[in-house]
């Protein structure tokens, strides 16, 4: 013990707001880090990947990666309609030279949303993942 007193006792640190934590931003898929009882003011993390990692054409090819998955196990989930229409409306912006970072973001989201827990998950992820190098994790 270093002599510090808990939060909330006398002569100790005021007790922290209710719901206050530590977000890490973006898609929280960093590591997961213990700061109870630690000061982590001023302090900025980013556990995304860096904007402009992945090309336009891997991007492309995740996608593709994803609609094959999706042939594959589809029959066997009940919003295969969904995520089918999200892939095609994805693959329809990517297929621009310059696609417009905001429905990239947000298709890449809703498969992976639509996905999760499912056969699926792993390479709607994979997808998300790319768009979010290809643009950045805004």
């Amino acid at each position: 013990m270093t002599g510090r007193r808990p939060a909330g006792e006398p002569g100790g640190p005021p007790p922290a707001p209710h719901g206050a934590g530590v977000s890490i931003g973006g898609h929280n898929s960093g590591p997961v880090q213990n700061v109870v009882g630690r000061d982590v003011a001023h302090v900025t993390q980013y556990a995304g990947p860096v904007p402009g990692t992945v090309a336009l054409t891997e991007v492309r090819e995740r996608l593709a990666e994803f609609r094959t998955a999706l042939d594959a196990q589809g029959a066997e989930l009940p919003n295969a309609a969904a995520l089918r229409a999200l892939a095609d409306e994805a693959g329809e912006q990517l297929s621009v030279p310059d696609p417009q970072p905001g429905p990239l973001r947000s298709l890449a989201g809703a498969l992976a949303a639509l996905a999760a827990g499912t056969a699926l998950q792993a390479a709607a992820g994979a997808f998300a993942g790319a768009i979010t190098a290809l643009l950045g994790g805004g």
